[in-house]
């Protein structure tokens, strides 16, 4: 597996990928957009204060991370806050998500960020997130509350 910055030419493969969390996550009732997607990832690759992060094999993308650095609404401080962690099935629970997240939060130190935020809000393997994140020092703060509208 070799991990990396996602680039532009990894759109189509990103799109695959964000289609297939899309599909079994708790998200699943809600509509995509390919276009959408799409401008969120070129963002991530193009803006210094965003990044995205993929593991590929065999020239495959199996996996990925993004995010963005932001300050808090009260303050100065930064936080980096992620908008997608994920690795396909076949490669969950293999070093992909590690590594994954060892690089989001590296870019969170270059950029002097208060805390790092991982959201959990796909309904998606929950213990397994929790233990691995908690293996990583973070901590489980409050709750995400849903009321769907929709679907």
């Amino acid at each position: 597996m070799i991990y990396r910055e996602g680039v532009l030419a990894d759109t189509d493969q990103i799109l695959v990928l964000g289609k297939e969390m899309h599909k079994e996550s708790a998200f699943a009732s809600l509509d995509w957009s390919d276009k959408k997607a799409a401008n969120l990832f070129t963002t991530c690759v193009t803006k210094a204060n965003y990044c995205c992060f993929v593991a590929e094999k065999d020239g495959v993308l199996k996996g990925m991370v993004g995010g963005h650095v932001s300050e808090y609404f009260f303050g100065h401080d930064k936080i980096l806050s992620d908008f997608v962690w994920f690795v396909d099935q076949e490669n969950r629970g293999t070093m992909a998500s590690i590594r994954l997240l060892k690089m989001f939060i590296g870019f969170g130190k270059q950029w002097n960020v208060a805390e790092v935020c991982i959201g959990v809000s796909t309904q998606v393997l929950l213990d397994r997130t929790d233990k691995l994140l908690k293996r990583f020092d973070f901590e489980n703060v409050g709750g995400t509350y849903k009321l769907m509208m929709k679907g």
